[in-house]
């Protein structure tokens, strides 16, 4: 990978309580690592603040046969995280002290912080086979690696810009805002793909996907919008799109062809944009599984889809408040928590529509999960 400004990070330590042997190591700034079977649960949650304000404490439990530890991840005034099949990537904001991303693997059990600026944005993503993690840090694109002598390294990728979509990036009739112009955007998602990392990014006039090994950048074309992006189990790259300037334009799922990034087919959802609060996709058996998210904090609907070469097929309907967030479950499952759900998690089994309750990965009472595995 082409690499600039690679300089040495010196770690948070947001670590407080960890195995013994680790704690001292994540807090100078190393990589902790402790071998653990692979049968293993995690929950991170979040208990805030009675001043909404303020920080509150983010905390991750992590279960395996040979028992349970909880860590303490910090104070934190609000956590937002990416599940993965090999682990959770967390990145965390505070009123005091910025921002900071970390990792949970639950095989390995292992967790790094690196210290970052109070722009970091949800979109953090560890890739597995560089164990490297990447999140965006104003217009550029910040890689953390852990090299063989543990300590932690950085580079920074300055984004390329993206002009405005004659097609998708054209305000309405009236419109009294700014002229869209050429801008970096946000990186809404990072995937791996063929061992690229790629960003997946939307500036409101335009949308694109920029490959960080070579930063060449491939636009999206017709769409100014993108929220949610996974290589599903078929290889191909699914994305959820739409056009920022027209309300009735619904939200879409392309299908990307791997090899040359161009998109070779999509699928229309029927919603509009509106009043999306999330959405999430996911590898699934010959595709991917779509969940999106739409209403507020009382009323919250979701819907699941599997998609795939032959188009997009709806699951059974979830009642209301189910969840806001998606994370991978055992077999033909989902779990879903977060938002309404407060500290619950649910399992939702798309081929049989059955929704149970988790209770083991609950969090405590007054707080909110942030992130699960299993």
């Amino acid at each position: 990978m082409k690499r600039s400004r690679r300089t040495p990070i010196i770690a948070l330590g947001v670590c407080a309580a960890f195995f013994a042997a680790a704690a001292g190591l994540i807090a100078s700034g190393q990589r902790a690592t402790t071998a653990v079977a692979s049968a293993s649960e995690t929950i991170v949650w979040l208990v805030p603040n009675g001043d909404a304000t303020q920080d509150g404490n983010l905390k991750a439990c992590i279960s395996t046969p040979h028992g349970t530890n909880t860590i303490d991840l910090g104070q934190w005034q609000r956590a937002q995280a990416v599940s993965y099949a090999d682990g959770i990537t967390l990145s965390a904001w505070s009123t005091t002290q910025g921002a900071s991303v970390a990792h949970l693997a639950p095989v390995s059990v292992s967790s790094r912080s690196v210290p970052a600026g109070p722009l970091v944005l949800r979109s953090a993503f560890y890739d597995q086979e560089s164990k490297n993690i990447y999140y965006q840090e104003a217009e550029s694109v910040v890689d953390i690696a852990v090299g063989v002598s543990a300590q932690t390294l950085s580079a920074t990728h300055p984004l390329p810009t993206f002009a405005p979509d004659a097609i998708a990036g054209v305000p309405p009739i009236g419109f009294k805002g700014p002229t869209p112009d050429a801008s970096v955007g946000t990186v809404e998602a990072f995937v791996s793909v063929q061992r690229h990392p790629l960003a997946l990014v939307a500036t409101g006039a335009a949308a694109g996907i920029v490959d960080l090994t070579d930063m060449k950048a491939t636009p999206i074309a017709g769409f100014s919008s993108l929220y949610g992006a996974a290589t599903g189990s078929d290889g191909n790259l699914y994305v959820a799109a739409w056009r920022s300037f027209e309300p009735s334009f619904t939200i879409r799922v392309l299908r990307i062809d791997p090899s040359n990034l161009q998109v070779v087919a999509e699928t229309d959802t029927g919603l509009t944009p509106g009043t999306t609060d999330n959405i999430t996709i996911m590898p699934w058996s010959n595709g991917a599984v779509v969940m999106i998210a739409q209403g507020n904090a009382d009323s919250l609907r979701q819907y699941v889809w599997t998609v795939d070469a032959n188009g997009m097929k709806p699951a059974s309907e979830l009642p209301a408040g189910t969840g806001l967030y998606m994370a991978p479950g055992d077999q033909d499952s989902v779990l879903l928590f977060g938002g309404p759900a407060v500290n619950r998690v649910s399992r939702f089994d798309i081929a049989s529509g059955a929704l149970t309750d988790v209770p083991e990965l609950h969090a405590p009472a007054g707080s909110y999960v942030v992130a699960v595995q299993q």
